[in-house]
């Protein structure tokens, strides 16, 4: 092992398990000392407990140049270990803690501390006499074994290792749950040594080191050490073909495979608008609270390295909190499984990919204000497009889409086809996404027919001062309703949009949002309105 790598297993292995003595100096306030020793004494731990370990041993040299008894001097030179330590001063903290035992003192840490500091200086048979003296106090008990693991898988000692740290598990969870996961870490790691260069290497590790370290992942997915436990399990993977990590375009793989989102929002509408067939618009004039629960979960599956697919679902249901008719009628819930296809191919030298989408919905209303959810609509929409990187700054998108919706009124039955066009531009840490639609869709009732195009452009800027990621977007919808010109004219619709992102914590997001509708019509009783929505979103992504 190289110097550098010992080293920084060492810094590694100490930052883990560091722990402060949790009597600084009571010592030396059990033992009976006045006039100058004691005014010395109260100093250097007035000094120790500040953190101030320089300071402190200068003290401590005054007191052991004064005239002390033995056991004073052993506490001394404990002392002088302890300030030593706590600097990195591995060679003088050794020589302090053998001159402290050599004394005959002895505090509850003593052996654990002098081992710490001995396998600092990687003095492996004297690191591991006092591990096992430690051990056998019951001081730490498995925080040593791991320590008396590592030293015995340093020494060649593979078979000793894995004993010592499989006894972790028989320690009560309470002392061990700081260092279990880490044992079995290091257990992974000693199988994978034993599986190199064996004929069978690849299913030793597919069948013995991956669950090992699937075992530690398991204990606390979320911990400081499950990104390196992850990193381990890809890798070897990778290198013995048990898993696709990279496609054959070069893209890698999702990872995880899985995706479960749960989003809670809480907003305000302040005109809510009431529109289940798609044709006319219902103004309330009047505002409410509503909330919108929603899940969606997705898998992907890989056919060697240039098909997936990815089915998903999504459910979520939304309620007005003001009860009044045309208000709560607004009140709905969906359903609507999906499923994508994807394949991976280059285009112009660059990755690319095919894509195949299909969606089905199904949307229950309170159409009849009876305070009921009843079918309002299905739609089924198929998607096929190209995704391919043509500008340097980011992909470009290109989608036909085809939509049919069957309402509860068979005379708002529509189908929409568009063509959708999607530019991503990446500068840093600042993202920007075009979107130019084109949307044809034909009613039952003819007169409801339409050709509209939306154009929008929405701003993902970098977080700030590491707390709140904004982002605000722009839409400009143009619709032509092209049997109805006379009454309704050209309609626009304006949609400018906020957001502020927090994430608190891993997997959590909160986001404050605002979002402004702005539908223009000659037709202003059936088709124009204005309204305002604001509101807060947290989500959680396992």
């Amino acid at each position: 092992m190289s110097f550098s790598a010992r080293l920084k297993m060492r810094t590694s292995f100490l930052c883990l398990l560091l722990v402060l003595a949790s009597s600084a100096f009571a010592q030396f306030s059990s033992q009976s000392v006045d006039g100058a020793t004691g005014v010395l004494v109260k100093e250097a731990s007035a000094l120790y407990g500040a953190g101030k370990f320089q300071k402190a041993l200068a003290v401590l040299a005054e007191l052991e140049a004064s005239n002390l008894d033995g056991e004073l001097r052993g506490v001394v030179a404990y002392w002088q270990a302890m300030c030593q330590k706590k600097q990195q001063q591995y060679t003088g903290a050794a020589a302090s803690f053998a001159k402290a035992k050599e004394l005959g003192y002895r505090a509850k840490d003593s052996h654990y501390e002098f081992a710490q500091t001995l396998f600092a200086l990687e003095r492996w048979p004297e690191a591991r006499r006092e591990f096992e003296l430690s051990l056998q106090e019951n001081f730490k008990s498995a925080v040593s074994l791991y320590y008396l693991g590592t030293i015995a898988k340093e020494m060649g000692e593979r078979n000793k290792a894995i004993e010592y740290l499989q006894q972790v598990k028989s320690i009560d969870d309470s002392e061990a749950k700081d260092v279990q996961q880490a044992a079995d870490v290091l257990i992974g790691d000693l199988y994978y040594d034993d599986a190199k260069g064996k004929p069978h290497q690849a299913k030793l590790v597919e069948r013995i080191v991956i669950p090992q370290y699937e075992t530690a992942l398991s204990r606390e997915s979320h911990s400081e050490l499950a990104p390196v436990i992850q990193q381990k399990i890809r890798k070897l993977k990778q290198e013995h073909r048990l898993a696709i990590y990279e496609l054959i375009n070069g893209k890698p793989t999702t990872e995880p495979r899985y995706l479960l989102k749960l989003s809670q929002e809480f907003s305000q509408d302040s005109n809510v608008t009431f529109s289940p067939a798609g044709t006319t618009v219902e103004k309330s004039k009047q505002a409410s609270l509503y909330s919108k629960s929603d899940v969606f979960g997705r898998y992907t599956f890989y056919y060697r390295n240039y098909l997936s697919f990815a089915p998903g679902v999504r459910f979520n249901r939304t309620r007005y909190f003001n009860r009044v008719p045309e208000i709560y009628r607004n009140d709905n819930q969906l359903f609507s499984p999906m499923l994508n296809v994807s394949h991976e191919h280059k285009l112009w030298g660059k990755a690319a990919t095919t894509l195949f989408d299909y969606e089905y919905a199904d949307i229950k209303r309170d159409v009849n204000s009876t305070e009921k959810l009843e079918f309002s609509a299905r739609t089924h929409t198929l998607s096929l497009g190209e995704s391919f990187r043509y500008f340097d700054v980011g992909d470009s998108t290109l989608r036909l889409r085809h939509k049919q919706l069957e309402s509860y009124l068979a005379s708002s039955d529509s189908k929409t086809t568009s063509l959708v066009v999607e530019q991503l531009a990446k500068l840093r840490e600042h993202f920007l996404v075009l979107m130019l639609s084109y949307d044809r869709t034909r009613v039952n009732s003819s007169a409801f027919d339409t050709d509209s195009l939306l154009v929008r452009g929405d701003y993902f800027g970098p977080s700030w001062k590491g707390w709140v990621t904004p982002s605000v977007g722009l839409g400009l919808t143009l619709t032509d309703p092209i049997n109805d010109r006379d009454n309704r004219g050209l309609e626009t619709m304006l949609n400018p949009s906020v957001r502020l992102s927090n994430s608190p914590a891993r997997g959590w997001r909160v986001s404050a949002k605002g979002d402004y509708q702005k539908y223009s019509s000659k037709d202003t009783d059936n088709f124009a309105y204005t309204k305002f929505i604001y509101g807060l979103e947290i989500d959680y992504i396992f």
